[in-house]
């Protein structure tokens, strides 16, 4: 059985790190969704409302 090792740079591990940060921050973004949508058409309406 061969022996395998891996050897990570401090440049591939950042850039590892911020992958998984942006799709942590993509699943909350996509779960929060309708949550977020709601909040912007009712600041909208409220908007309209108040102008017209």
């Amino acid at each position: 059985m061969k022996t395998v090792t891996v050897t990570f740079t401090p440049t591939e591990f950042h850039k590892t790190l911020w992958h998984i940060a942006a799709k942590i921050w993509i699943c909350i973004i996509i779960w929060r969704l309708p949550e977020l949508i709601k909040a912007v058409c009712s600041v909208a309406c409220q908007y309209i409302q108040a102008t017209h």
